[in-house]
């Protein structure tokens, strides 16, 4: 049955347009979702409508896992919902129990399907003669899951140990090996089942039939995926080809793979099915089978051609894709400190896939602010008291995506740093009415205009009118409000101006005898 093969999460930002729209993949244990960036919709096709319909409770829901059973199918929603279709009346699975809820995995069976949640446990429905929904009493800490036509269900743990259940669970072809190595991943076919290795080494067990359980000795070790179905088993290896044996065997590979990276593969549920492939360039391949339904599920629709296909799976008479949708993954954002003087800078939106466009804007109190197209925003005069957004336009084809920050604001004046100077460095009583202040407002690299004030104990001393941002002032006046004073605590306050907060500073003059 399925294995999974992703993509990398492509999480794109709009600032960051050297990524390329597909990404070679980075393979997953079996049943595992596709990254929520690369979740999208699902494409169906084969004989029966009932199957290639997609239901309308996918609408507009980003999907991140789909598996494919016996006339029915499953996706599994990036809310950790699960949802079935397929044909009424065939047996299949359709209606999902309450408790798959929070679910992070999915299987289709043969008449039972089933869920792995994102506590580690299982969740099983379906036919109660499969013995698959009778899930084994605490069972947990599952990390992998997959299903099989015949009445078996498998799971991995996270120590690696593979546990089986479901009415054939218990004969002996469907026995699991002991000892059997660590193993990160199962797959299920019709009368066979292949492990996969931490050391990428594939085991089989179960029933050999057209060479499904005979393992090509030149693959051990380079695996990095399996599938299994029918009396088919594939293989993924690690320079991102395809190895089949079984049942489908004896049909080549299709030649339009050669030299491509597969990033999915799934082997059909039903004993003449086929093998289906996704690849890193956007297509998707499938061949072999000999089943009555093989031409409609290896036609493949040529609208699927060059879209960034996240998965694909098949049942026993549909296949499946899973395109990633063109979205927002996270908003603009604005970084920085609001106040005239400073650079506000663009964090930018992220999206599913590469825009082929993306044009930015800044926003004053929600209007354009002219010419302010970049990633970073210097504040002017023009923005005091305001509230500054950003707004990122990103296009993909004929599809249109905005993203507006949230704002920040209102600009505030610049910080003003006040320094005063007090000559001659040595004063006496005697000399104090020959004082002076020289003081020094600078403002992030602005230059401050407005007056500068001394007071001792609130009381004027001097003012002065900033010139490049500096001013003197002459403190005569102090002599007189000294009096007996050893030491004189003056306080400078500058007023500040349209751009400029104000300040305050204090030094202490101490008298020489």
């Amino acid at each position: 049955m399925k294995t999974l093969l992703r993509r990398g999460a492509l999480g794109l930002a709009a600032g960051a347009l050297s990524l390329a729209g597909l990404m070679p993949a980075a393979h997953a244990r079996a049943g595992a979702p596709v990254p929520i960036a690369d979740a999208g919709s699902v494409v169906a096709w084969g004989n029966y409508a009932e199957e290639t319909t997609i239901p309308a409770a996918l609408d507009g829901v980003p999907v991140t896992a789909i598996a494919g059973g016996p006339n029915y199918s499953l996706a599994l929603t990036a809310g950790g919902d699960v949802v079935a279709w397929g044909r009424s009346g065939s047996g299949a699975p359709l209606t999902v129990p309450s408790e798959a809820t929070h679910v992070t995995a999915i299987a289709a069976g043969g008449t039972s399907a089933v869920a792995l949640k994102s506590d580690g446990t299982v969740a099983a429905w379906g036919a109660d003669t499969s013995g698959i929904p009778n899930v084994p009493e605490g069972l947990d800490h599952v990390v992998s899951i997959d299903a099989s036509t015949a009445s078996v269900a498998a799971a991995v743990k996270s120590d690696g140990t593979v546990v089986e259940w479901g009415t054939a669970a218990t004969t002996t072809a469907w026995k699991v090996p002991t000892p059997l190595p660590r193993v990160t991943q199962v797959a299920l076919g019709t009368a066979h089942a292949l492990a996969l290795t931490s050391d990428h080494y594939v085991i089989a067990w179960g029933s050999s039939i057209q060479g499904n359980t005979t393992i090509p000795a030149d693959i051990q070790g380079r695996v990095i995926a399996v599938a299994a179905g029918g009396f088919t088993s594939a293989a993924l290896l690690d320079d991102h080809t395809v190895r089949v044996w079984g049942a489908d065997a004896a049909t080549p590979v299709p030649t339009g793979l050669a030299g491509q990276q597969v990033t999915d593969l799934d082997v059909a549920t039903a004993s003449g099915g086929p093998v289906i492939a996704s690849t890193a360039s956007g297509e998707v391949f499938s061949w072999g089978g000999s089943g009555a339904d093989t031409t409609a599920m290896t036609t493949v629709p040529t609208d699927l051609d060059g879209q960034p296909v996240a998965a694909v799976a098949e049942g026993s008479t549909q296949g499946l894709a899973l395109v990633t949708s063109y979205r927002k993954l996270t908003e603009a954002a604005i970084t920085g400190t609001p106040k005239f003087g400073k650079t506000l800078t663009l964090k930018p939106a992220t999206f599913s896939l590469k825009p082929d466009s993306v044009s930015t804007q800044w926003l004053a109190n929600g209007a354009p602010i002219a010419g302010a197209t970049g990633a970073t925003l210097p504040l002017t005069a023009d923005q005091l008291g305001k509230q500054i957004s950003v707004v990122q336009t990103a296009v993909r084809g004929t599809e249109t995506l905005t993203s507006t920050s949230h704002a920040v604001g209102p600009v505030a004046k610049a910080d003003a740093t006040l320094a005063v100077k007090i000559s001659p460095k040595k004063l006496t009583k005697a000399t104090l009415k020959k004082a002076k202040a020289k003081a020094t407002v600078t403002a992030n690299g602005l230059t401050p205009t407005g007056t500068v004030t001394i007071y001792f104990k609130n009381k004027l001393v001097a003012a002065a009118t900033l010139s490049n941002g500096k001013a003197t002032l002459k403190l005569k006046k102090l002599k007189k409000l000294a009096k007996n004073k050893k030491k004189l605590k003056l306080q400078t306050r500058y007023g500040g101006d349209g751009t400029t907060n104000t300040a305050t500073t204090s030094t202490t003059i101490k008298l020489k005898h």
